[in-house]
This record gives C-alpha cells, sequence and structure tokens, in this order.
C-alpha cells in the first residue's frame, strides 16, 4: 500500500484541511491575478505549507519542466543557488510560468539566503518563488521583507479526528475511538503524521497493539529527528528543545540513532565525520542513565564542531 499521506494528499485548495486563512488568501490573489512573485509559506510540520505551494503551481499553469523543488537541508550552500540563477531567464518549455520551491528553506547558510534574495529581488515576471519553512525567525530578515508571507497553524484536533475516521473508512480501517484519540494526540497538529500514525496501525485489530505501534512509530520519527539534528550540527538549544518532547524509552532511541548514524557514516561523504561521533556517543546502552544518559550523548555530540 503506497503512503497514506501520499496518497491522500490534496490536489485542490478545497482540500486543505483547517487553513481556512491561508486558503482564501491564496485563492483570493488568483483571482484577482495578483499572486506575488515570492512567497513565504510559514508553519509547524505536516500542516500543508509545501501541499500548497503544488497546487499553486499548478493553478499558475507551471509545467513539469518548469517546476523546481528542492529541499534545502540536502544543499543548503550558495553553489546550487548560483545554478538556479541560471534557469530564470531561460525560456520556458512547455507552461505560462517557472515555479521554484524550495522546502526548509531555514536550513540554508546565511550566504545562500543572501544569494537567494538576490534572485528574488531581480525576477521576471514568468518565475514565482515559493518558500517553505518551520522555523521563519532563522530566515534572515531581507528575505522577510521581500515575500509575501502566508500562516498556516496546526490543524484541530476536531478537524484531525474526522480525518484520520475518514481515510481509515476508505481504506477499510476499524479501530477503537481510544486509538483514534491517541493518534490525534500524538500527531500534534500535523496531518501528515496523522496520517503515518494511522497508517502504522492498520495491520492490527486489537487496540493495544495499534496503540504499541504508534509508540514505535513516534519513537522512530524522534530518534531520526535528533540524528538529524546531530549530524547537520545543529545548535544546542535547537537540540535540547526535541530532547524536551521524546517520552519514548531512550534505549529505543539510542539504538535508532545508531541505526540511521551508522548508515550515514557506511555512505561516506561530508556528513562521515559527524556520523561517527553520533555513533561513538551512542555506543553504551542507557539502561541505567536513562534520559539524562540521551541528554549526554547529545550534548557530547553538539561539543563536536
Amino acid at each position: 500500500m503506497s503512503e497514506l499521506y501520499r496518497k491522500y494528499r490534496p490536489k485542490e485548495f478545497g482540500g486543505v484541511l483547517g487553513q481556512d486563512t491561508a486558503v482564501r488568501i491564496v485563492t483570493s490573489a488568483l483571482k484577482q491575478r495578483r499572486v506575488p512573485h515570492s512567497i513565504l509559506f510559514t508553519g509547524p510540520p505536516g500542516t500543508g505549507k509545501t501541499t500548497m505551494a503544488r497546487i499553486l503551481t499548478a493553478k499558475l499553469e507551471c509545467s513539469s519542466h518548469d517546476y523546481y523543488e528542492k529541499n534545502s537541508a540536502d544543499f543548503r550552500g550558495i553553489d546550487t543557488v548560483r545554478d538556479m540563477r541560471k534557469l530564470l531567464y531561460l525560456s520556458r518549455r512547455g507552461g505560462k510560468n517557472r515555479v521554484f520551491v524550495l522546502d526548509e528553506v531555514h536550513k540554508m547558510t546565511n550566504d545562500a539566503q543572501t544569494a537567494l534574495l538576490k534572485m528574488l529581488e531581480d525576477t521576471p515576471p514568468h518565475v514565482y518563488f515559493m518558500l517553505c519553512t518551520t522555523e521563519p525567525t532563522k530566515v534572515i530578515s531581507a528575505i522577510h521583507s521581500r515575500c509575501t508571507e502566508i500562516k498556516l497553524s496546526p490543524v484541530a484536533d476536531s478537524v484531525l479526528g474526522k480525518l484520520v475516521r475518514t481515510i481509515a473508512a476508505k481504506v477499510g480501517c476499524k479501530h477503537t475511538d481510544k486509538v483514534y484519540d491517541r493518534i490525534v494526540e500524538v500527531a500534534e497538529g500535523s496531518a501528515r503524521k496523522a496520517l503515518v500514525l494511522l497508517q502504522a496501525t492498520l495491520d492490527f485489530e486489537d487496540e493495544e497493539e495499534c496503540l504499541n505501534s504508534i509508540r514505535s512509530t513516534q519513537a522512530k520519527q524522534d530518534a531520526i529527528e535528533i540524528a538529524r539534528a546531530l549530524i547537520r550540527g545543529a545548535y544546542w538549544k535547537d537540540l535540547a528543545k526535541i530532547l524536551k518532547e521524546v517520552d519514548e524509552e531512550p534505549e529505543t532511541i539510542r539504538h535508532l540513532v545508531l541505526a540511521y548514524a551508522t548508515t550515514v557514516l557506511l555512505n561516506g561523504g561530508g556528513a562521515a565525520p559527524r556520523a561517527f561521533f553520533v555513533v561513538n556517543a551512542f555506543r553504551d546502552n542507557f539502561f541505567d542513565s536513562k534520559k539524562a544518559g540521551l541528554v549526554a550523548a547529545c550534548w557530547e555530540v553538539c561539543g563536536r564542531k
């Protein structure tokens, strides 16, 4: 079965749940033919930022040949921005407009953001930039001033509850209210996360097995977030924020972080040295030290710059 959050991703603005204000702003701009050429979608993970950017791209009649979507966490540097700049003035290849969607733009370096700013200030009439971020405070102020910001909010629990029950019915899944309520609680306002958690329960019918699957999925997501933050060299204040929200068994988290870091280390590349530090710091178990051991291991890696 394909991933639920991909299969049921909205294709029209009417399907974007819990973001009435943001949808109204965008659809109004479309009707008036006044869509800004630089838009900054901000909001928590899984609330529809990239989805709205993709839907808007389709409304702007951008062909697949003129659509460029990049996750800024994958490149971050100025060279990629320079490569994009070369595409600005090229002729379109099928559609009316060219669109650049940059996800997690806050992870770009300051130099890369400054280079991006120059493109935002000198955008051809047929080019649109749609920037998405979960941390707008890390985007330089000059980009903020150049973009029209559209804020998305956490999806209300009542909306998420209806969503998971609707999708569950479509895939022939019948869970107890306790399972659905737990999915909504753990999802914390993220439609994407809610569907990821729902998918994790599809192979189970027993209520306790479903709840255990939700706990396991949450632990895996937390571990991946911690591992990624450690390997990219996140600041301690950012990592501490993640750790404060972790309720899963630290030893489970340790094994998952080790597995992620080991894969990065084996793949080599520029991230390998950081991955080695993670593997080294997470070698010993947390059975006795528990969460304190997890926090200490993360602190040890953060000190390696």
